[in-house]
């Protein structure tokens, strides 16, 4: 699965993909597939509302800083 929207630590949106480990109405959880060493590494929680999750393809890269003038979904 691709997750593009706000890290907790982050101030820009990322794209990045991983596994959405729960789901609920409002929340999901996903581990993003990236280094360990990386900062986001681990489970986050986000608002389903201010996240876009959907399908990897192939164009897709890893791990994406957007620019600052992506919004929310």
């Amino acid at each position: 699965m691709k997750l593009v929207g706000n890290y907790p630590l982050g101030r820009r949106r990322l794209q990045t993909y991983g596994h959405i480990l729960r789901e609920d109405e409002q929340y999901l959880t996903f581990r993003p597939s990236v280094h360990r060493d990386i900062l986001i590494d681990g489970s986050h929680v986000f608002e389903k509302a201010k996240v876009i999750a959907r399908p990897v393809s192939e164009e897709d890269d890893i791990y994406k800083l957007l620019p600052e003038t992506s919004q929310n979904p």
